[in-house]
């Protein structure tokens, strides 16, 4: 979202309508240029942004739910999809065509992650369903490495991914989210014990979010979104928001000055984070927001 001031009655510059069922993911192309939004029945739309038109359409994953959707810095889309299956997408020629696929093991809810691995090459965080992080090269379709939570705790299932901005120090990692509330980090390369473990919730992890100078956000169906400072394999709690009924999504501006949350009660909410206080809410639509791209 834009830089600049946010008014408290900040109305859409768009409402881009087409899909038949709820709306479960958004992802922006690297130029911005194109959205593309996935929903509940297999629907795949790329929108052109200049336009707010529909550029090209399909249906997908045997009109099964689209959980998650993610560009490539290069430009490439991947879609997830409750048939077990992360397509890459071909979208030369004004058309959408599967170009390859790779299969995965977990039927829940949790949408794959995109992030890159020590030398830059393309990786996915996709959960298993024995609460595991596996990374998939997308160029083979294969998991190239297995991560575990080796926590006494129960953790459940995997709730959430992502992969953390990285800062100066240039190390790799990747985050998972749990149904017990814990958050577990993984250096990339280090899979045998995490670098943090902590329960940082009492209901879901269910969304993670970052930004490049260090700072890690958590959001909860415990109604808390949190954010820390991440510094040398700690944690150290900055602030507390609250919301109601639980938040789905959540995105740090690219400058790292507002959050915007996306919550189960129809509602964004954008904070200052430096000035610690909500300076908008948002309620243009009638149902969870699952995506804040």
């Amino acid at each position: 979202f834009a830089h600049g001031p946010m008014p408290s009655g900040a109305q859409p510059l768009a409402v881009l309508r087409a899909h038949q069922a709820a709306v479960n993911d958004l992802a922006f192309s690297p130029d911005a240029s194109l959205l593309a939004s996935a929903s509940a029945d297999g629907g795949i739309r790329i929108w052109d942004i200049p336009t707010r038109r529909t550029a090209v359409s399909t249906v997908a994953h045997d009109s099964l739910s689209v959980l998650g959707l993610c560009f490539t810095p290069e430009g490439h889309l991947y879609s997830q999809g409750r048939d077990g299956r992360v397509v890459s997408w071909d979208l030369a020629d004004g058309e959408l065509r599967e170009s390859t696929s790779t299969v995965f093991t977990s039927y829940n809810f949790c949408k794959f992650a995109m992030g890159s691995d020590m030398v830059d090459n393309n990786v996915m965080a996709l959960p298993t369903e024995d609460g595991k992080v596996e990374l998939h090269d997308p160029r083979v379709g294969k998991a190239v490495s297995c991560y575990r939570a080796a926590c006494k705790d129960k953790t459940g299932l995997v709730m959430s991914l992502h992969f953390p901005e990285v800062g100066e120090s240039g190390r790799r990692y990747v985050c998972a989210g749990y149904e017990g509330g814990q958050l577990v980090i993984w250096q990339l390369g280090a899979e045998t014990q995490p670098v943090y473990l902590g329960k940082l919730h009492t209901e879901p992890l269910l969304t993670i979010a970052s930004t490049y100078d260090g700072r890690l956000g958590t959001g909860g169906a415990d109604n808390q979104y949190k954010v820390y400072y991440w510094n040398h394999d700690q944690l150290d709690q900055q602030d507390c928001m609250g919301y109601s009924n639980g938040a789905a999504s959540s995105s740090f501006r690219s400058d790292g000055r507002v959050l915007a949350v996306g919550c189960w009660d129809h509602r964004v909410r954008l904070y200052d984070v430096r000035k610690r206080k909500q300076v908008a809410l948002l309620k243009q639509h009638s149902g969870s927001i699952n995506a804040v791209p």
